[in-house]
């Protein structure tokens, strides 16, 4: 269940030191290095990208505070993706789950 936030926190800095995950899609559509980025990414595995990928960024801070109605420390929970999926882990630590249908 997902809660407007808004209502919650004054901003999304204060969310995140509660707990609370935060999620920004499409991020190379606004942030030119990540664009960049990505467009490297393709041109260096082109086998693997027909074309340059979109980048979302995960922020989830470590521990979170559980009792938040806002699903911290996990932001999903189980699903599957339509699209093929490739995560890069920069820091910290998770115990991923892959299953195949």
């Amino acid at each position: 269940m997902y809660v407007n936030l808004q209502q919650l926190y004054a901003n999304a800095f204060v969310a995140y030191l509660d707990g609370v995950s935060m999620i920004l899609n499409s991020v190379d559509c606004h942030w030119g290095e990540t664009a960049s980025w990505a467009l490297q990414l393709r041109s260096a595995l082109p086998h693997v990208f027909e074309s340059a990928p979109t980048l979302n960024v995960y922020l989830t801070p470590s521990g979170g505070n559980r009792d938040t109605a806002s699903a911290a420390v996990q932001p999903f929970p189980l699903h599957n993706d339509e699209q093929d999926v490739y995560i890069l882990q920069i820091s910290g630590a998770k115990n991923w789950r892959v299953q195949h249908q």
